[in-house]
């Protein structure tokens, strides 16, 4: 009977001891909750002084290389500026996770955000997929082999005609070709696609900012970018290039710079990496699955 009582006893003090624990936790964590304004702050901050710090470093490089005495110097010193706006980037978003105030409740997140997340997504990780060598299925029928000669398969039917060819084709076109129609710096915007996607599923507005901010770094990098080319400082930006391509996605496509839209469009179809585009999109699905489930 003793013991049944000392163990009851024991039982109820070490649920008051977890009890007042949770109460202490979550007391510490709301009197250490970074303020809508802060959270504002670490949102725009680490982007911002990245932009800043690639903007002016790149722009008066000359003048920093002279004052440094030494290239290598200059080359250290960007470095380290970029490793260090980086990191503020990612500082900044661990500081910022769930941060006030909020768009929706946490697990309410709306069906036509999801939407906007995977179409967002999908783009975005199809376009990545074009930097990577072409893919394309292996086995081909005879003639489906245009850039790489197929190897007949021994042993196969007269009436298979079946080849095999390399799985990448590494072979790259000049002149305007593929996404580069859509943006001389698709990659930048493809980026930033997939961190909008994940912006618009985010129930913090701190959070979703950040997320956001890659769209900037597209914007101002790539036209400083240009700028810079265009000047022959550093890379090179032929002016016929220039005149029917944009940074802006789709903005010399549609204005109609490289010709009829529709012609446009047919071309750029038959240019695209489908192979990598539906790889890409197929990452976009499985993340839309872990969220939805």
């Amino acid at each position: 009977m003793q013991s049944s009582w000392l163990k009851l006893s024991i039982s109820r003090s070490m649920l008051k001891l977890r009890q007042h624990g949770r109460k202490m936790c979550t007391s510490a964590a709301e009197s250490q909750q970074i303020t809508p304004a802060a959270a504002m702050r670490w949102a725009i901050g680490g982007s911002s002084f990245f932009i800043a710090e690639n903007v002016l470093l790149s722009e008066y490089r000359q003048c920093v290389i002279e004052l440094l005495g030494d290239e290598n110097r200059y080359r250290l010193l960007y470095g380290a500026m970029s490793t260090v706006a980086s990191s503020s980037i990612a500082i900044g978003f661990y500081r910022i996770r769930g941060a006030r105030p909020l768009r929706w409740a946490v697990g309410a997140t709306p069906a036509p955000h999801h939407v906007a997340c995977f179409l967002l997504q999908a783009i975005g990780f199809a376009g990545l997929a074009q930097s990577l060598p072409k893919l394309q299925i292996p086995l081909v029928t005879a003639g489906g082999g245009k850039q790489v000669t197929p190897t007949p398969i021994p042993g196969a039917g007269a009436g298979a005609n079946w080849s095999v060819r390399c799985p990448f084709d590494f072979s790259k076109p000049d002149g305007l070709h593929g996404v580069q129609r859509i943006s001389r710096h698709a990659s930048l915007w493809s980026f930033a696609s997939v961190c909008l996607g994940a912006a618009a599923v985010t129930s913090s507005m701190p959070q979703a900012v950040c997320l956001s901010m890659p769209c900037m770094v597209a914007l101002i990098g790539g036209a400083h970018h240009d700028s810079r080319a265009r000047r022959s400082m550093g890379t090179e930006l032929p002016p016929d290039l220039d005149a029917v391509t944009s940074n802006v996605p789709g903005l010399a496509l549609l204005s109609g710079a490289q010709g009829g839209v529709a012609s446009v469009m047919h071309a750029l179809g038959d240019e695209i990496k489908w192979v990598n585009a539906a790889l890409g999109a197929g990452l976009a699905v499985l993340l839309l699955l872990r969220r939805v489930r």
